[in-house]
């Protein structure tokens, strides 16, 4: 059995990444689907996802649902799984457990490392003077929406201190997956500050970690693309990488310090952010920073894409009234996706992969 390390060092953006950001909206809720992501009882911490269908006993590996869709040439299924649990340590194993099929061809792609399990790609919370917060029983939740051309999934639970009889730290948490017919995974975390002192202000850092395997390739290059972007590529599919909303975006060493990694924001187009040349097992990080009033949330959104081709301009004959004749066609293009970030450091968050 193999172990591996990672040594996660997290704490404030740098004055200039404050700067570029600017002043941090307060976020209320995710527009996604329509549902409302503040918590509708404090008391039990009871998020609205009415019209969705729970997951009975969702397990490791399990599908969690499937949509199949086509471009120009090609048909496409991309299924989301319940996450692996390849590392233990704190932080949540975010939704990144997703094959993308490519119907046409037979191939199977996958951009996580285990060949798409998840497991090593948590989403951190970090508070001051927590080091790690544990999921309060009874609220880990998954549940699913189907509608034309999107499937979403979400996960939702309570977060506490751990291993205490009176919880003095408590947060709502939520992930939605947004798969669409146009390629894009698009992820929104949203986190709700419902500790027992409604007086209290907390200052919050999410992060979100890509552990970043291309098809078995646990060292692919992650490069930066146009307008503060970043993908990753092989001969099969291209996977674009895009922070929607949300003010870290870093490109590094799993196994490293956040504060090492590269950021992708200020990089130039066409810049290797992190490779195997540097002998590193490359990953990528997305994040938000702000301070929460007692029952405030804040969102984080980000993408993984893969680009569409849409079928070739036809040209038709047209006669106006007047008997004058015209062409008329449609645009072609490509659909695609990506990116935001900064450095970090403070407190030491250790999980080990197996």
């Amino acid at each position: 059995m193999h172990i591996r390390t990672r040594k996660l060092v997290l704490a404030g953006l740098t004055a200039c990444a404050l700067a570029a950001a600017g002043a941090l909206p307060a976020y209320a809720s995710s527009p996604t689907w329509g549902y409302d992501s503040t918590p509708k009882d404090p008391t039990t911490g009871a998020l609205d996802f009415s019209g969705w269908t729970q997951v009975s006993a969702p397990a490791t590996g399990q599908a969690l649902g499937s949509l199949t869709f086509s471009d120009a040439t090609t048909t496409y299924t991309v299924t989301a799984y319940v996450p692996g649990t390849e590392e233990s340590g704190p932080g949540l194993e975010g939704l990144n457990a997703n094959v993308i099929m490519n119907d046409t061809t037979g191939d199977s792609n996958t951009y996580t490392y285990s060949l798409g399990s998840g497991g090593t790609s948590p989403t951190f919370l970090i508070l001051p003077d927590v080091n790690a917060l544990c999921i309060v029983a009874g609220t880990d939740n998954y549940y699913t929406m189907a509608q034309a051309g999107n499937l979403a999934v979400a996960h939702t639970v309570t977060l506490g201190d751990c291993n205490v009889t009176t919880l003095l730290t408590t947060v709502l948490y939520s992930e939605v997956l947004d798969i669409s017919d146009t390629g894009q995974l698009i992820h929104t975390v949203t986190v709700t500050n419902i500790n027992p002192d409604q007086t209290a202000v907390v200052p919050m850092t999410v992060l979100a970690l890509l552990d970043t395997q291309l098809n078995g390739d646990d060292d692919v290059p992650i490069i930066a693309g146009p307008d503060g972007s970043a993908y990753m590529e092989d001969s099969l599919i291209h996977i674009d990488l895009k922070l929607l909303s949300g003010n870290i975006f870093g490109a590094g060493d799993w196994a490293a310090t956040v504060d090492t990694y590269a950021d992708v924001l200020t990089a130039t187009a066409g810049d290797i952010l992190a490779s195997p040349a540097d002998d590193v097992d490359t990953a990528v990080v997305r994040g938000q920073q702000a301070d929460l009033m007692w029952n405030q949330s804040m969102t984080l959104s980000y993408s993984e894409s893969f680009p569409l081709t849409t079928a070739a301009p036809k040209t038709e004959t047209v006669i106006d009234s007047g008997g004058t004749v015209a062409t008329a066609g449609g645009a072609g293009g490509l659909v695609g996706l990506l990116l935001v970030g900064l450095g970090l450091a403070t407190l030491v968050v250790r999980r080990v992969r197996v």
